[in-house]
């Protein structure tokens, strides 16, 4: 383990609300701080990063959570820092990005750091959630995406990020030298149109290479339609699918239903919070479901759900080989969720998620269908909140579950 002093008065330049978010500037100082030449040559060239087990101040170890002015007295009165190294990490995409902004003269983005000088994810995750990244701010990371060129995951999510950007990601991967290998974009909860996705239909790269594709929680509206059916069916490594509360109708669904092809690979599909969605495009999109080799896990949370579909999907129930099934806040009442779960249960099931969260389930119904939850074994995830359902009743079925399980 190396042990470095970093001396020198801390000025306000030297603020951090998180010690990991101003790596940056705790790893200029290192480099300094190191006295063999060949060592820091090979830290430049490299693009490694010191793994820190812990800065100190005097006797008080700093901790990450803290901020400037909960210790910035203890810093100015001792005038150096002590930081202790487990090691060196290969974080290339960070460097990348710290050169992008300096070139750009932009500030770089505290949060992104933190979470590209993450140990636990790889260089080929970029895992870049809740940034409060827009269109512009996003630049000097897609300018080092495109120089870093290898990537295997790309995380977006939970930022303000729009049309511009997926056009931009587009000519990164248009240019790419990655040409096949899975690829995860989890684009959920952003402001994403529907001619986000006619980006990645005008790529054939991403064609070839998206797996999971996760664009939930964003305004595609009904003119997405045309453009995720050319996803479906062009995307053949695709196995699975989000667009969960993306204000699409039956319009949008029967063009999905429509583009499922028997030979597709498709094992999850996400739909739900989707409204209206009518009868007759859920019938036929779970025909079509029936006919997948592999399909797994079906997501309908939020959609109401009637008596005709309620069918539909316990005859699927007996084909489909499903691990989860999310049918929260779809109102099927105790009929319909006693006719699934008898279905369920006589199906080639190996179910280990169900939710039936908000579905109008009473007491008095529980004691049949919860035979029958139970009946089907190996359920590890079971949601059942919102029902009019006793806690004595419910923790005594909890107790037959857990005896069976």
């Amino acid at each position: 383990m190396l042990h470095l002093i970093i001396y020198g008065r801390l000025s306000n330049a030297f603020k951090y609300d998180n010690i990991v978010m101003n790596a940056s500037r705790i790893i200029s100082k290192v480099k300094q701080g190191l006295k063999d030449a060949n060592l820091k040559l090979k830290v430049t060239k490299n693009c490694l990063l010191p793994i820190i087990r812990h800065l100190k101040c005097g006797d008080k170890a700093l901790q990450s959570y803290e901020s400037v002015e909960a210790v910035k007295s203890e810093i100015w009165e001792k005038g150096w820092i002590e930081v202790a190294i487990d090691g060196w990490v290969q974080k290339r995409l960070m460097k990348l990005y710290i050169d992008s902004c300096k070139k750009l003269k932009e500030t770089p983005n505290m949060k992104l750091l933190s979470k590209l000088y993450n140990l636990e994810v790889s260089e080929d995750e970029v895992v870049v959630s809740e940034c409060d990244l827009q269109d512009i701010s996003i630049t000097p990371l897609l300018n080092a995406l495109h120089h870093h060129k290898t990537i295997a995951m790309l995380d977006l999510s939970h930022n303000s990020l729009g049309n511009e950007t997926m056009e931009k990601l587009k000519q990164i991967f248009m240019l790419s030298s990655q040409k096949y290998g899975g690829f995860t974009l989890d684009l959920h909860c952003n402001r994403f149109g529907p001619t986000s996705l006619f980006q990645i239909c005008e790529c054939p790269v991403l064609l070839a290479r998206l797996e999971v594709l996760n664009i939930s929680g964003n305004r595609l509206t009904d003119a997405c339609g045309s453009y995720l059916s050319t996803i479906l069916g062009s995307c053949k490594a695709l196995y699975s699918l989000n667009i969960e509360n993306c204000c699409i109708t039956s319009r949008t669904i029967q063009k999905v239903a429509d583009a499922i092809d028997s030979r597709s690979i498709l094992a999850n599909l996400s739909i739900g919070h989707n409204n209206p969605i009518s009868g007759n495009s859920l019938a036929t999109l779970l025909a079509k479901l029936v006919t997948l080799k592999i399909f797994s896990e079906l997501n309908l949370n939020g959609i109401k759900l009637g008596k005709s579909v309620i069918n539909s999907l316990c005859e699927a129930a007996k084909t489909l080989c499903l691990s989860g099934l999310m049918l929260g806040g779809t109102s099927i009442g105790a009929d319909g969720a006693l006719e699934l779960t008898k279905a369920l249960s006589s199906g080639p099931q190996e179910l280990v998620k169900l939710d039936l969260s908000l579905c109008g389930l009473k007491s008095h119904d529980f004691g049949r269908l919860g035979d029958d939850i139970i009946s089907i074994g190996g359920i590890l995830e079971l949601n059942l909140g919102g029902n009019s359902i006793g806690q004595e009743l419910y923790m005594h079925f909890l107790g037959n579950m857990n005896r069976y399980a």
